[in-house]
């Protein structure tokens, strides 16, 4: 789901124009009561796994009100099932519900619950239907569930869901915790009007003299929240996608009519981005049915599955709801304190379509992020309270910041490993819901590292680290350097991160990564040429701001280290000698950690050497840690 101007509130975000970031505004959700946000915690029906729904309504654009039925095909999930607890809201009223053995009896409370007595108990794994006769005026909670605006003097009706509002039109499980393997959706509505919806569209079928319904199947799984349709006078039109294998796949796009010359070449122009992540990714995962777009009255987009709901055609916002097919919709987060796997990855692979397609812009899209993330010192991308729906689209932390951690890891881990990481993950949680556990655990297989000291910091801490970086070039084209950090936020003591370091004389430039493990850590670096310039992270791959960069005196013995700790030899053979001055210290220990971050050696710090003779040659970092665990000291030796 993309943001752009929600037009319900007194103030104004300025329209995206292509090269300049796009502003997130956000609506303010108030829940109407205590029950309602207790009734949003509650968990679904554990005893029933949905299989798929047959869903029938009719809709006239110029009445906000819904008439049809829901059949519901249903597997128990224990023995002797007797009731189904479905969630609905009371503002609609359940004409009947038919199952095996015929009507069945039903109680709408209050907090949206919607209890059905079976008259046949169901065994475990046994499948069984029930359809539910319904109608009503939907409610207008979340970010409007069922609305109704207009273009053109032309009256439109559509659903929006996200993230717990599918319950308001549609009787169903309303979290994130059961897929539907398949649905149908037949919508009838006047012949004037287009219905669009998920799936594949398999027919428009004549009602009568004034009524055509629109047949949509899917056969894919799809979260509650997912399921929608949109009805106007549209005009529609196909693209057609050529994917990476030569697959060709239709792109179905409902517009209105005085928007269809300038949706064309966008819609067009997405086709670049659709056969880009389809071979940088995997698979484009609804080939079979389509992907498509129908315009409605939102300011932004959502990501509906297989048919994205947008309110323009700007590449950017094509690019990101395009994106949210393979996270978000393919792979769904479990809960939505994880949002960031649906909202942080389609942000990054907006950046990325940029990046390959629009690369002067690509620097600004950075700069704009970036500037966003840091203009408030604190706040975590983890969401600790997911029933607050203006914190869930927080466009700073969920899309921003969350976009700027995956940024951070391919840099972290390089190409290679961060892309084979992402699409290791897609792969194994395909249809599914998914963790920040699950993408976690999938990166670290690939690149070989652990990464649980990065999630720490950038997921669940806040804030971000300011470097504050000393420079002094020496004789024989060696250069020290000192680098101090500070933190945004008290929530974290120390960021360690790889930074980009650009030494560079005019005519040469060379980037090295230092890995800065601790406060105040010096470095030696030399380099093939005599340096006059050092820039930090010129290419923006961190999260930071207000860093520094300072030519002047620089060494060892400078102020990165108050407790007078020294580590030598550098390089050491098979000895290493670790000592200190301020006897304050209580109990210093040392570690020794490989560059995955893997600990090799540890014990006290004396003043006799350590043996590390059956340590393998390569580059290590030393921590010195006090009493407490605090790092005093860090420094990568090299043997």
């Amino acid at each position: 789901m993309k943001q752009l101007f929600p037009f319900l509130f007194m103030f104004y975000c300025l329209p995206f124009l292509h090269g300049q970031d796009e502003h997130y505004c956000h609506k303010q959700h108030v829940f109407a009561n205590d029950a309602e946000m207790r009734s949003i915690e509650a968990l679904d029906d554990a005893n029933i796994d949905i299989k798929s729904c047959w869903f029938d309504w009719k809709v006239d654009p110029n009445v906000v009100y819904i008439e049809g039925s829901a059949k519901i095909l249903f597997a128990s999930t224990i023995e002797e099932l007797d009731k189904v607890t479905l969630s609905l809201a009371t503002k609609l009223k359940v004409d009947s519900i038919v199952g095996q053995g015929g009507q069945l009896n039903f109680l709408q409370s209050n907090n949206y619950d919607l209890t059905i007595e079976l008259k046949d108990k169901v065994d475990i794994n046994e499948l069984a239907t029930i359809t539910i006769y319904y109608h009503g005026i939907p409610s207008n909670n979340g970010f409007g569930a069922y609305n109704q605006s207009q273009h053109a003097n032309t009256k439109i009706l559509w659903t929006f869901s996200v993230p717990f509002s599918s319950r308001e039109w549609w009787p169903c499980k309303n979290g994130n915790s059961d897929k539907i393997d398949s649905i149908d959706v037949n919508i009838t509505t006047a012949k004037s009007y287009k219905a669009a919806s998920n799936g594949k569209l398999m027919e428009v079928v004549l009602v009568n003299d004034s009524m055509h319904m629109f047949v949509w199947k899917h056969n894919y799984a799809i979260a509650p929240y997912l399921v929608a349709f949109a009805v106007t006078n549209y005009e529609s039109y196909s693209d057609e996608a050529v994917l990476h294998d030569n697959k060709k796949m239709e792109v179905l796009n409902f517009v209105y009519p005085e928007s269809l010359n300038t949706a064309k070449p966008g819609t067009k122009k997405l086709l670049d981005a659709l056969v880009f992540f389809d071979s940088l990714l995997v698979r484009y995962p609804f080939v079979e049915d389509k992907y498509g777009h129908a315009q409605f009255g939102w300011g932004g987009g959502m990501e509906h599955q297989t048919m994205s709901f947008v309110t323009n055609f700007t590449f950017s916002l094509l690019a990101h709801e395009l994106a949210h097919q393979w996270f978000g919709d393919m792979v769904t987060c479990r809960s939505w304190t994880d949002v960031w796997l649906n909202e942080g990855f389609a942000t990054y692979m907006e950046g990325l379509a940029e990046e390959r397609f629009f690369p002067t812009v690509w620097a600004s899209w950075k700069k704009s992020k970036l500037s966003n993330i840091t203009s408030i010192n604190s706040g975590a991308v983890y969401v600790k309270d997911s029933t607050n729906i203006n914190r869930i689209f927080d466009g700073r932390l969920t899309y921003d910041k969350g976009a700027y951690i995956l940024h951070q890891l391919r840099w972290l881990l390089g190409d290679d490993a961060f892309f084979e990481g992402i699409r290791n993950y897609l792969k194994d949680r395909q249809y599914d819901f998914a963790s920040t556990q699950d993408l976690q655990s999938h990166l670290e297989a690939a690149s070989g590292k652990s990464l649980q000291e990065y999630f720490n910091d950038y997921f669940y801490g806040e804030g971000f680290p300011k470097y504050n970086i000393k420079w002094e070039a020496k004789p024989g084209n060696k250069v020290n350097i000192l680098i101090g950090q500070t933190q945004s936020s008290n929530k974290v003591s120390f960021f360690e991160m790889a930074l980009p370091i650009v030494f560079s004389n005019g005519t040469e430039t060379k980037l090295i990564r230092l890995e800065h493990t601790a406060n105040n850590q010096y470095y030696e670096v030399e380099l093939p040429f005599q340096c006059t310039k050092v820039e930090f992270d010129p290419a923006l791959w961190l999260i930071s701001r207000f860093n520094t960069v300072t030519e002047t005196t620089v060494s060892s013995t400078n102020d990165q280290n108050a407790y007078g700790i020294k580590i030598y030899p550098k390089p050491f053979n098979d000895h290493l000698y670790i000592t200190y001055e301020n006897k304050s210290i209580d109990g210093p220990t040392w570690i020794m950690l490989d560059m995955t971050g893997k600990a090799i050696k540890s014990g006290a710090v004396q003043s006799h050497k350590i043996d590390l003779s059956t340590v393998l040659h390569g580059t290590y970092v030393i921590k010195v840690l006090d009493k407490k665990g605090d790092v005093l000291y860090a420094d990568t030796i090299v043997k």
